[in-house]
């Protein structure tokens, strides 16, 4: 009877310090997008003086075939550009703005499905207000 309470006390024991043990990711994007292509959703909020979202440090992650859409939120007619820092991203580039009368606009960017790998920084352009984020595309994670 002792043994099978010796046994049963340094199972839980093990099982325990296994549990215990720390998670470790590989990268930001774990554990990534799964199945079919996804709508990959970037807020865009700016005023006259800024651009409050996306957050300077924001990376997003993103599959060849997935689409990149940004949800502009600002002043009506003020022209947002999407341009690319990288010359292996010519596809993460675009331009939209929101209409006279409408509270917000999309701007749909492809990821293209011969996308390299990488983390691919871009320029977000309100106006004269400037914000580089960066997109990072995995082909699996």
């Amino acid at each position: 009877m002792n043994s099978r309470l010796v046994l049963l006390l340094l199972s839980a024991i093990l099982f325990a310090s296994c549990t215990a043990l720390p998670t470790v990711h590989k990268s930001v994007c774990e554990p990534g997008p799964r199945g079919n292509a996804k709508a990959i959703r970037i807020p865009v909020v700016f005023t006259p003086q800024e651009i409050l979202k996306p957050e300077q440090s924001r990376v997003d992650c993103a599959r060849p075939g997935d689409a990149l859409v940004f949800m502009l939120n600002g002043r009506p007619d003020v022209e947002v550009s999407i341009e690319s820092d990288d010359v292996d991203a010519p596809w993460l580039n675009g331009t939209g703005k929101i209409f006279t009368g409408n509270e917000k606009g999309w701007l749909w960017i492809s990821v293209p499905a011969d996308a390299k790998e990488g983390e691919f920084k871009y320029m977000v352009k309100a106006g004269t207000i400037i914000l580089d984020p960066a997109v990072r595309v995995r082909d699996n994670y």
